[in-house]
């Protein structure tokens, strides 16, 4: 019996050394903000998620979202939104979520607005578990400038090679 006790202790010490008992690096409630990836560090630009830590926005979206589009922390990441990108409104129904954006988001190229739509919708779909985005920007009149509606399905998710 002292045996077994003395191995668990051992056992014990050594995982605390390796560090598999360190729980500082874990989340509270963890957020996936889908980013590109950077082709220096990956084969291709692809759509990964990097995990965030979003306690602190339990009931706020807007504000999550706003983080969100401010860019990834790690270099490992490329943010593929402008940097003057505002929410300035965002709805959550029971199927689809509808945010509208500054104009700064509709400036990009069409590749560029594809890739950034894809990379929204994966991160607000993901957030609020709904099914559909819709994503509008409006002008400073407060004009239609783009409009575009998304889900999960429409973004290509798999490599063709």
């Amino acid at each position: 019996m002292k045996r077994y006790l003395c191995y668990i202790c051992i056992i014990a010490i050594i995982l605390s050394f390796c560090g598999c008992a360190n729980t500082s690096t874990k989340l509270k409630k963890p957020a996936k903000f889908y980013y590109l990836t950077d082709p220096e560090n990956y084969q291709s630009n692809a759509i990964t998620p990097e995990l965030r830590e979003s306690s602190e926005y339990t009931d706020d979206l807007r504000s999550l979202i706003q983080v969100y589009l401010e860019g990834p922390t790690s270099s490992l990441y490329i943010n593929p939104f402008p940097q003057k990108t505002i929410v300035q409104d965002i709805t959550v129904n029971n199927v689809t979520v509808e945010i509208i954006l500054n104009d700064a988001f509709s400036q990009l190229n069409e590749v560029e607005l594809t890739s950034a739509c894809a990379c929204l919708t994966m991160t607000i779909l993901d957030l609020t578990e709904r099914q559909r985005l819709i994503i509008t920007t409006l002008d400073k009149v407060g004009n239609v400038v783009y409009t575009t509606s998304m889900t999960k399905e429409h973004i290509l998710l798999s490599d063709t090679d």
